[in-house]
């Protein structure tokens, strides 16, 4: 596990001790990804995951995992390599992890394709824009929906990628 860095090159060093193969365990990948950014001191979190979706090995559910991305912060994207003969492939976990934490998923059909996706991931980071709001109601404990619309007023086109909601914990 590499710290927190914007060294590339120790980015890079930790990913090639990290070759593919045997089982993969990507629930808990991600369970441990997102207790990863928890101890992070930024506000704005986001888990980049390279994966083709399937998960053969993990003590995790992808209900507990898809909970605790909700519960989290952290909007994730995910990165995917076509193959079309890749028959344990779960594309649909990969977008339903990142639709939740409005995130974005990426499928890529080449090197250029798996570039382009990291440097949208990137751009989409800088620029996006944290929203808050204080409900009106008093909150109930559990998961709350959030719809945002966008308005310009004009012929200009915006995206508005959300979370699905968010959860309110027990008052202590």
């Amino acid at each position: 596990q590499v710290p927190f860095t914007e060294d590339a090159a120790r980015l890079r060093a930790a990913l090639a001790t990290a070759p593919a193969q045997g089982l993969t365990a990507l629930y808990d990948a991600v369970s441990l990804g997102l207790a990863h950014l928890r101890r992070g001191t930024l506000d704005r979190q986001a888990l980049v995951v390279i994966s083709d979706g399937g998960d053969n090995a993990s003590r995790l559910t992808l209900n507990d995992v898809v909970e605790s991305a909700m519960r989290s912060d952290a909007a994730i994207y995910s990165v995917t390599f076509f193959d079309p003969d890749n028959r344990d492939g779960r594309h649909h976990v990969l977008k339903t992890l990142t639709r939740e934490t409005g995130g974005r998923a990426f499928t890529a059909k080449n090197s250029d394709d798996l570039m382009r996706s990291f440097a949208q991931i990137a751009r989409e980071i800088r620029s996006g824009y944290t929203v808050g709001f204080v409900p009106s109601e008093v909150a109930h404990n559990g998961f709350r929906s959030i719809r945002v619309v966008v308005n310009t007023g004009g012929d200009r086109q915006l995206i508005a990628r959300t979370r699905a909601g968010y959860y309110v914990e027990p008052s202590r």
